[in-house]
């Protein structure tokens, strides 16, 4: 009785293991439909991936000639609409600031994967030097939790101006396995989103800016990825959470962006 009870509960564990594998994607992307209305001062824009899909976005063009672009890459839930504080970080008006949503994201056609945010990014990217006219070393990506991972991968194969990281992961798979240690995670995840191992081929300057009460993201990740990379630098917000990092501490980190991003 003992060992059929045993290979029940092993069948059970099995079937689990095999139903997290085949829809693994719909735990990590979780994206919500088309936002209303852009806030006051943005207007519609769109980019277009290497396979012809075309990204929604809001941006709020620079007062005059921009100084600086800055491309605000979401995190994994919600849609651009959800994450507007991390735009309006941004508020000097010689920032031409873009917020695109991802694919599958916010109506836009396609299903997220991580080479697919990584299209999806390089999309971005494109149109902001094409709108702008700015080189690449005058873009500055903004990544939150999930954006943060596609900052580093187009950091590491564009001489761009800098990044601004909040609540960063080291790898998915390191968020997931404190999540869920009793499955096999590093075997079955298909999107791994490695922003470690790819830390030390950053050259870029980056502000790293973690919470001391992130329940999703530990603030030790965080650190670890800004030790990694060569010109990192460490915020930690001690009564800052994962979402509500901006919501309680805007202020606190808007100073730190504006020092970071001072004279560039």
């Amino acid at each position: 009785m003992l060992l059929k009870f045993l290979l029940i509960l092993l069948a059970c564990y099995l079937l689990v293991m095999a139903l997290l594998f085949l829809f693994q994607r719909r735990l990590i992307y979780l994206p919500s439909g088309v936002p209303g209305a852009p806030p006051p001062g943005q207007v519609p824009v769109e980019a277009r991936t290497e396979e012809g899909l075309t990204l929604r976005g809001w941006c709020r063009p620079a007062a005059g000639r921009p100084g600086l672009a800055v491309i605000c890459l979401h995190g994994n839930g919600g849609n651009r609409a959800f994450f507007q504080e991390d735009a309006n970080l941004y508020r000097s008006g010689a920032y031409q600031v873009y917020s695109f949503d991802w694919r599958g994201y916010g109506g836009n056609p396609g299903n997220p994967s991580e080479e697919g945010l990584y299209r999806d990014g390089e999309a971005m990217l494109a149109r902001a030097l094409a709108e702008t006219g700015l080189p690449p070393e005058k873009v500055i990506l903004h990544g939150r939790s999930l954006g943060c991972a596609v900052a580093v991968e187009l950091a590491r194969r564009h001489d761009l101006g800098g990044l601004v990281l909040l609540s960063p992961f080291t790898s998915l798979a390191d968020t997931a396995a404190g999540h869920y240690p009793w499955a096999p995670v590093r075997l079955l995840l298909r999107d791994r989103f490695d922003s470690l191992a790819k830390a030390p081929d950053v050259a870029e300057p980056a502000l790293v800016v973690a919470g001391g009460r992130d329940r999703l993201v530990p603030a030790a990740q965080s650190e670890t990825l800004a030790r990694a990379l060569p010109q990192g630098t460490y915020r930690l917000i001690e009564e800052g959470g994962h979402n509500g990092l901006l919501v309680n501490s805007f202020d606190r980190v808007r100073r730190e962006v504006e020092e970071f991003l001072e004279g560039r």
